[in-house]
Order: C-alpha cells, then sequence, then structure tokens
C-alpha cells in the first residue's frame, strides 16, 4: 500500500517520504480501516521535530487521527464494529497511509452526513476537548468557563462542546485579528483577564497565557491543561487518551449541528503536499480552521 514514511526526526522536506508498505495485519482486538482522510495534528509535528525525543523506532507512520471504512474485524474486537462501517479513529500515528489497523475500542461509528474530512478535522481535538471539559472540568449549565487557544481546533472544540452543556464561554484571544472569529463561537472573546470572573478554565497554550490565568483565577476556580506544567500546584494536567466511547459522543454532537471544526485547506496523500501541509501548520499560514489530507 502507499503511505508517507517519517525516515528520521527533523524538517519536513527532510523526512518525510512516500513509500510502498505492506498492509497491516490486525490482532484479535484491532480492526481494518481503509483510510479516506485524515489530518495535520500538532503531536505530529512536534514528535517529527524531536519535541518528545528521538529515540523512536524508525521508519513510522505519522497520522493521529484518521477516517474510513472498516474492511476486517478482528475477533475480540470491542466497538460492535462491522464490515463496511463508516467510522472515525484517533490511534497514536498510521493514518498517513492507505490502511490502518487500530484496537476497536479506538474507533466510533460514523453518520453518512458526516464526511470523512470533516471526522479527521474533530477526531483528536474534539475528543481531548470533550475529555477535559466533560470529564475533567466537569462543565455543566451557568458555568463560567475560560478557554485559551480559541483559534485553534482543540479550542473552538472545547467552546462548542462546553456551550452545548450550557455553560457561558470565555475565550482568551491574544491575537486581535483572530478576535471576530472566535466571536462566532464564544460568549465573550477577551485580550486580557482583567476584571474577567471564571470558576473553571482549560488551557491549551501553556506558558505565559497559562500563568497569567493562574495569577487571575480565583482561590476555588479549578484550571486544567494539556501542557504538563507542573510548576502549578492550582493547575491539573491531563492528556488525550483515545477512546471510541468519547469519540461518538463528539461525534454525535457534530451530526446534530451543536459543533464543528472548520477546515482551513484540503491537501492530498502525497509527498510534497504532506511536507506542504506541515510547513503550513509550522509558518500557521491558516489562522482558523485544520488541515486535512484526503487520502481516497
Amino acid at each position: 500500500m502507499n503511505a508517507i514514511e517519517m525516515i528520521n526526526y527533523g524538517d519536513a522536506k527532510d523526512v518525510l517520504r512516500a513509500s510502498v508498505v505492506s498492509e497491516p495485519e490486525i490482532t484479535e482486538k484491532q480492526v481494518l480501516i481503509e483510510v479516506f482522510a485524515t489530518a495535520v495534528e500538532p503531536y505530529d509535528v512536534k514528535y517529527r521535530k524531536g519535541l518528545f525525543g528521538t529515540d523512536g523506532k524508525l521508519p513510522v507512520v505519522l497520522g493521529s487521527s484518521l477516517a474510513g471504512i472498516v474492511k476486517e474485524v478482528g475477533p475480540e474486537a470491542e466497538g460492535d464494529l462491522k464490515v463496511g462501517d463508516r467510522v472515525v479513529a484517533s490511534p497514536h500515528f498510521k493514518g498517513y497511509a492507505e490502511y490502518a489497523a487500530v484496537l476497536g475500542k479506538q474507533v466510533a461509528k460514523l453518520p453518512d452526513d458526516v464526511s470523512f474530512e470533516s471526522a479527521t478535522a474533530f477526531a483528536l481535538s474534539g475528543q481531548a476537548a470533550y475529555q477535559i471539559v466533560n470529564d475533567e472540568l466537569h462543565v455543566t449549565s451557568g458555568d463560567l468557563l475560560l478557554v485559551d487557544g480559541a483559534n485553534g481546533a482543540v479550542g473552538l472544540s472545547a467552546i462548542q462542546i462546553a456551550k452545548a452543556l450550557g455553560a457561558h464561554v470565555i475565550a482568551l484571544v491574544r491575537d486581535a485579528n483572530l478576535e471576530n472569529e472566535s466571536a462566532k463561537y464564544a460568549d465573550e472573546v477577551v485580550s486580557n483577564l482583567d476584571d474577567v470572573e471564571f470558576d473553571k478554565a482549560f488551557d491549551v497554550i501553556g506558558g505565559d497565557v497559562l500563568a497569567d490565568i493562574v495569577v487571575n483565577a480565583n482561590p476555588s476556580a479549578k484550571v486544567v491543561s494539556i501542557n504538563n506544567e507542573t510548576e502549578y500546584n492550582n493547575v491539573e494536567n491531563t492528556y488525550m487518551k483515545s477512546n471510541g466511547e468519547s469519540l461518538e459522543k463528539v461525534v454525535n454532537l457534530v451530526a446534530g449541528d451543536r459543533i464543528e471544526v472548520p477546515i482551513a485547506h484540503v491537501y492530498e496523500l502525497t509527498q510534497d503536499d504532506l511536507i506542504q501541509a506541515h510547513l503550513d501548520y509550522e509558518q500557521k499560514k491558516y489562522q482558523l480552521g485544520k488541515l486535512v489530507i484526503k487520502v481516497k
């Protein structure tokens, strides 16, 4: 099958290569998915650059979100999946290829009215946002929730999920050019936290932005970050755990028009296009929306 492999750590143009590799064989708990779309995820870009270390096994097929059609089901695969099902998943890599073997418990069924491209746009970001907003922050009606990184896919998903749960959502946006875009989704958009009241906060960015949130949070406020910031006693750190059940909740919200993740641009699964997609992400060519890769 055709795939784009990462052959080393470094710049996209130096390490992403088109390859012909063997179609994966599934284990008893996996399903084989014919991939129709994938996306450029921040995790994949950081991994390729070596920001998580450089001792991983190479070559590797990146792509931490994918959508497609089930072609084979392992006898012990979870999720009541069958051949022919339209599905979406957020596995650890595997998406930059024509087929992927994924654990059944990481897969969610996809309604016919949600495209493969749209599904990959929210597969990882929407799932991460749902788990933090619902499972970690326990957002409910009437909560005052602050979200930074509101122009990114995770931040946008978090805003919309929280609003669907009845919260009043405040988007912290430092770039004036993005305030109008964020205003389409949040109840309020602020550029600083002077006199801003919130009882829960979801940090996507970390660094100085998180430091500002910590300084301005009242003692009873709950702050959750996905940036592994360990210097603050009043910040809980967490990360997305690939789970078909939580992904299905996000799918249902998308199908019900409760949330959307805009698509900034669609590329093809070729070496040149994928390199360009990674460069566009790093250079922030598009201020809002997901970079999606069409496989078929």
